[in-house]
């Protein structure tokens, strides 16, 4: 049997059909003190220069993506996801994210293709978190990272 926050249908048909449940879990966080802005503390941490290509993989609603464009990240950014939902809040948060649907055991991305591949906050909704992990490994370039 598959865990409730690794099934599929669940995920998509409920707790992410919109991103309202997503703000609810992230929402606690507002509390922390001090307070952290954990996709700028991320993004500070992989020292872009603004022409890599990122990978944001379990994208949600976007935050990584928009705080990349409020940096003026000049390089290629793909937010991927599995629910339509999310993309569909992805890219009301950055209008002019490229977004993909997909599953991130069999990501729809070429080998090497990204500098950086983000996949915060989502291995514990992938059945088989190896699969998603050997997928982060296989589309970030040699000399990249991925951050999860």
């Amino acid at each position: 049997m598959t865990s409730p926050w690794a099934d599929r249908d669940v995920l998509t048909g409920s707790q992410y059909r919109t991103d309202a449940n997503l703000e609810a879990r992230r929402s606690i966080y507002a509390f922390g003190r001090p307070w952290v802005d954990l996709p700028g503390v991320v993004l500070d941490l992989a020292r872009l220069n603004g022409t890599e290509t990122v990978a944001d993989i379990g994208c949600g609603n976007g935050a990584y993506l928009a705080e990349l464009d409020r940096r003026g990240h000049r390089g290629s950014v793909v937010g991927i996801d599995m629910s339509a939902g999310m993309l569909a809040a992805a890219r009301g948060a950055v209008p002019g994210a490229a977004v993909l649907r997909g599953d991130a055991g069999r990501l729809p991305l070429a080998d090497a293709c990204a500098d950086l591949t983000l996949a915060p906050h989502m291995l514990y909704h992938v059945p088989d978190p190896m699969t998603a992990v050997a997928e982060l490994r296989r589309v970030t370039r040699s000399g990249g990272c991925w951050w999860s």
